[in-house]
């Protein structure tokens, strides 16, 4: 057991305690070595634990630990050292003097600009956190530490994930902090994803720009219905300073289904510096903005692209169209109707076959920004009411295998196909992906297949009884 005026490992002083939890103690030290500051997390293994809780601490820690290992970055808390020593567990880490986000915000007399810019900070070093295939879990204010009154930096990652396997914290029923907690981690989702933090975000956002929570419960279990099943008040509602473009952002992060919040914070944070530099510049950082800058945001469900598109192209629109769901992004640009671009992020399809793609998303959102198209020709091939048809044509068939395989549906290989059978490409290079673990949305999105091909794919390893399909509706 670790004590204050203790020398730990030959080389840390133990000074003082700075804080003590449930899973861990942490002592403020002098490291001998180079003469700094750190701190030093002590693993608290009481004798009252079981052998089985006892390594599942354990387990969490080293986890802890790893995910550490994996980040340099100036708004997160560094890592320079794990030592196991006479059943001493101890993480050696960045010491950090400041406060925590939300009691540095209410005693400082700071302007909107300056609470976005803490923000900002927050967004760079979780889309850092997700670049890494990290989810956090556990993102609200008391994690967000402030020093010398502008740096912020994100702290304990004990229950995050690595995407796509399997942690301590995972196997946990329900681990977290309700009020911060999105609606697929009450419902103790499978699926992990970069979402679950932008919901997180929204939270941390709205609190610390109103003052309040966006479900404020008096306890856990309302917290949980209220988030599930309830609508926040918008928070330019609550504080009028933040302006329409602000709380449409955090709103957007705090929508219940993940297609219609952020796919990535880099696409929150690419608005919200439009919104700081427009709305809060320096020379009047405290607002009110006097306009919006930032077009709507528009949720679709029930395939509802091509109506958009369609109003677009009749329109005879000008401009460029982002859009987006869980795990995918794409884009396109118009000119006066005529599409003359259009990427899908990681997909090579020719044009048709890519507008045609985007035809098939059954949910996402999506912004349209009006503005004068880049010189260039339209696209080599069918536009206006011809292309629309191809799409419409394209949904048709698409429909024929989104009864079997939708997004959140997860399969798992129960048999691997004999050497004799004659597979289409895409049933081969699924068997390479399926885990047992990644939905169907995450398949598609790895995979370079359209998704006619992807959905034939799946249904020729189905009627060979090769994969078994859970399906989640």
């Amino acid at each position: 057991m670790l004590q204050q005026g203790m020398t730990f490992a030959q080389r840390y002083v133990l000074l003082d305690q700075k804080g003590q939890g449930g899973m861990a103690t942490i002592f403020r030290a002098l490291d001998l070595e180079t003469n700094q500051m750190v701190a030093v997390k002590h693993l608290n293994l009481p004798e009252n634990l079981s052998e089985a809780e006892r390594q599942t601490r354990i387990e969490r820690f080293e986890s802890e630990v790893q995910i550490l290992g994996l980040l340099n970055h100036a708004n997160i808390m560094a890592i320079y050292e794990y030592i196991v020593q006479s059943d001493n567990h101890v993480m050696v880490l960045e010491m950090l003097d400041g406060q925590e986000l939300k009691p540095f915000v209410q005693s400082n007399n700071l302007t909107m600009r300056q609470k976005l810019l803490l923000l900002d900070q927050l967004m760079d070093a979780l889309e850092y956190v997700h670049s890494h295939g990290i989810i956090h879990c556990d993102l609200k204010p008391e994690n967000v530490m402030v020093i010398n009154g502008d740096t912020v930096k994100l702290l304990d990652f004990g229950i995050a994930r690595i995407e796509g396997s399997e942690t301590p914290a995972s196997r946990d029923a329900l681990v977290g902090t309700v009020a911060y907690m999105s609606p697929e981690q009450l419902q103790n989702s499978k699926i992990s994803h970069n979402q679950i933090d932008i919901y997180s975000l929204g939270v941390v956002m709205y609190e610390i720009l109103t003052g309040r929570l966006p479900f404020d419960a008096d306890n856990p279990g309302t917290a949980m219905l209220m988030i599930l099943n309830n609508e926040p008040i918008p928070p330019d509602q609550l504080n009028p300073l933040l302006g329409q473009d602000l709380g449409t952002l955090i709103m957007t992060c705090l929508q219940k289904r993940t297609q219609h919040r952020f796919r990535q914070c880099r696409q929150l944070r690419q608005l919200m510096r439009v919104v700081i530099e427009r709305s809060f510049p320096e020379t009047a950082p405290n607002g009110p903005p006097e306009r919006s800058y930032l077009p709507k945001i528009k949720p679709f469900e029930h395939f509802g692209l091509l109506p958009e598109f369609e109003q677009l192209v009749r329109a005879g629109a000008s401009g460029q169209c982002i859009l987006w769901n869980t795990f995918m992004e794409g884009s396109l640009w118009l000119d006066q109707g005529a599409l003359i671009h259009i990427d899908i992020k990681n997909k090579a399809y020719p044009p048709l076959v890519a507008f045609s793609s985007l035809s098939v998303w059954d949910s996402g959102s999506l912004m349209f920004f009006a503005r004068s198209a880049p010189p260039a020709k339209p696209l080599e091939m069918p536009q206006g009411e011809e292309l629309l048809s191809e799409a419409r044509n394209y949904l048709v068939k698409y429909f024929e295998f989104w009864e079997f395989y939708q997004t959140s549906d997860i399969p798992e290989i129960i048999m691997m196909p004999s050497a004799a059978s004659r597979l289409p490409d895409a049933s081969l290079a699924l068997l390479d992906l399926i885990d047992g673990k990644l939905c169907v949305g995450q398949l598609y999105a790895a995979m370079p297949h359209e998704p006619l091909a992807f959905m034939e794919g799946m249904k020729s390893l189905e009627d060979r009884q090769c994969i078994f399909v859970e399906r989640y509706r």
